[in-house]
């Protein structure tokens, strides 16, 4: 059974016991909602030197060293 099986109206309803093999061929390569916050959340990534060389020396974000 694939994705477009289950979404599919005509399908006769099937259920799939959750951690089965099938249940997880279903999910494969898709985000489920317990992993929708990494799409969704804000990603950090190390300064690179030249912004690190243009922070401000002192005062507010002159520690910082991730991007947001």
């Amino acid at each position: 059974m694939n994705l477009e099986e289950l979404l599919d109206e005509t399908y006769k309803s099937k259920y799939i016991d959750q951690g089965s093999e099938e249940w997880e061929n279903i999910r494969a390569g898709r985000f489920t909602s317990s992993e929708w916050y990494k799409l969704m959340s804000f990603g950090k990534r190390p300064m690179t030197e030249a912004e690190l060389k243009a922070r401000p020396k002192t005062g507010k974000g002159s520690a910082t060293k991730t991007v947001v």
